[in-house]
């Protein structure tokens, strides 16, 4: 892996638009930083997605600071139990995809994009009751699949999360609680079972410092437009960066 000049000015420019993203809305820095660092082939998949468990990390702590009293501790906690199986079969099948087929990891990871995308251009009609426990640890599983996967924990959490009848405040902040304990996961077991490059190291230390302030800007300066408008915005941009990572895989399979 090759840390170069113009790659990391474009990596720096996606995380600097996932966090304005993630943090007016509750979740997608994960999927914009996969999406486009994927399209644009910037790292390899499984870099990016190590990279960004950690700093997804810096960004939902940054985010979370004195909000901590409005999350959800029922919803967080069934969630989290949930995704601890999923991410760990998750990991596994990206280092299994990564080792034997990377045209086959690009065609199931512009699948799982474009689902997501479609998945969360729905609006999500809220419930009159909270959703079962059953659904939200199915709901977590999936979750935790994908977010092994690809460090993609949420589409279908935000989705659940939209849902409930609570305060928007309340599920922004549960959101990102989430983001930050399934990151904290995340890295545990990517790290427990493969090796780690060092030069991922370096782009998370230098990538730190520029999440905080990417963060901090974020929420000062607001978007001028609907949070619905935004979603939808995010999620039209993360279908064509699938679409182009999916049709890079189906290309590379057929020239095999």
């Amino acid at each position: 892996m090759e840390l170069t000049y113009s790659t990391l000015a474009l990596t720096f420019a996606i995380f600097a638009l996932a966090c304005y993203i993630q943090t007016n809305t509750g979740f997608a820095f994960a999927l914009i930083v996969m999406s486009l660092g994927g399209a644009f082939n910037v790292l390899p998949l499984s870099v990016l997605a190590y990279s960004v468990s950690f700093l997804s990390l810096v960004n939902s702590t940054t985010a979370l600071r004195g909000a901590l009293q409005h999350v959800d501790r029922q919803l967080l906690g069934w969630m989290l139990v949930s995704c601890i199986p999923g991410a760990i079969f998750g990991v596994w099948l990206l280092d299994s995809l990564s080792t034997h087929s990377q045209d086959g990891l690009r065609i199931a990871f512009g699948i799982t994009i474009i689902l997501c995308g479609l998945l969360m251009l729905q609006k999500p009609q809220p419930l009159e009751q909270r959703s079962s426990n059953g659904v939200v640890v199915g709901t977590g599983t999936i979750a935790g699949i994908t977010g092994g996967l690809f460090a993609a924990f949420g589409p279908p959490i935000a989705y659940l999360a939209y849902r409930q009848p609570l305060p928007i405040k309340t599920i922004l902040t549960t959101l990102l609680a989430v983001f930050w304990a399934t990151a904290v996961l995340r890295i545990a077991i990517v790290s427990s079972m493969s090796d780690v490059p060092a030069d991922v190291f370096w782009l998370i230390a230098a990538g730190v410092p520029w999440i905080v302030v990417c963060t901090w800007l974020s929420k000062r300066f607001t978007p001028p437009i609907r949070e619905l408008t935004l979603r939808r915005g995010a999620m039209g941009l993360l279908m064509l960066s699938g679409l182009s990572v999916l049709l890079a895989g189906l290309k590379g399979l057929l020239q095999l």
